[in-house]
């Protein structure tokens, strides 16, 4: 479980500090990051109850917060000023 949370906490990072130097991606990474926020948000994860369906990859309920919540947090839904890939405002 440590290495498949570093894994996704650098792969996080990775967008977000690596973002000023996708000058031709960034269309495609920003739908992609808005795509799985979407996913996240209402077709997979995300439940009115404030709870995580599990799938498959999730060994366990707080698998599937955890890794819900933590890209939620990093792509800035949370906190619109960590927001760096886009300009939509979600609160």
């Amino acid at each position: 479980m440590a290495l498949i949370t570093d894994s996704f906490k650098l792969g996080c990072l990775y967008f977000r500090y690596a973002w000023p130097y996708l000058n031709t991606m960034r269309e495609k990474v920003g739908k992609t990051l808005q795509k799985y926020a979407y996913m996240c948000l209402s077709e997979s994860k995300y439940q009115s109850d404030g709870s995580f369906k599990t799938s498959d990859l999730d060994d366990t309920m707080g698998d599937a917060f955890f890794y819900g919540v933590a890209f939620l947090k990093e792509t800035g839904y949370f906190q619109n000023k960590k927001c760096f890939w886009t300009n939509q405002s979600f609160s």
